[in-house]
């Protein structure tokens, strides 16, 4: 006669613990992971940069990382006013890349805008929702020369410093 032999519950505690584990692990944005891995409770700012450093900064030379909610407005060459961008002054950073649709685009409190003196290359995209910016700086990159998408950012400036 063979002895009765009990289920271990061993392989079930292991398979749970390990579920556990990761489930509960935080995990710190980092501009090294972006935009592969999305956190929704970023803010949409936060967001915006990070998706324009992972394209227009392939050097790395924009040592961003987000460790706490609004760090970003301390980033350099970032400027808030109540935990909203409204500066964005990269001038001669060293970035190497293109100028992505639907990154600095979103930035609907964003004022001033300067890229001047890096090596940005191709189309400017659209920045018509940029219905806040004032200023715009886009010189001594290699963007392509038409800048037909610049003209209501253009009536939209001259308006708004004619109104001032």
């Amino acid at each position: 006669m063979t002895p009765k032999t009990t289920p271990s519950l061993l392989p079930p505690l292991l398979l749970f613990l390990v579920v556990l584990l990761f489930s509960s692990s935080t995990t710190t944005i980092t501009t090294a992971q972006y935009p592969p891995v999305i956190n929704s409770l970023l803010p949409s700012d936060a967001v915006s940069l990070l998706s324009f450093k992972s394209k227009a900064d392939l050097n790395n030379k924009l040592l961003y990382a987000l460790n706490e909610r609004f760090d970003y407005c301390q980033w350099q060459g970032i400027k808030c006013a109540q935990g909203r961008v409204v500066r964005v002054v990269l001038q001669s950073f060293g970035l190497r890349g293109t100028f992505p649709s639907d990154t600095l685009t979103r930035l609907d409190q964003l004022r001033v805008l300067s890229l001047t003196n890096n090596s940005l290359a191709g189309p400017v995209p659209d920045l018509s929702p940029l219905f806040n910016l004032k200023s715009l700086f886009l010189n001594h990159n290699y963007f392509h020369r038409n800048f037909s998408s610049l003209y209501f950012v253009s009536s939209q400036i001259n308006r708004s410093r004619s109104l001032l």
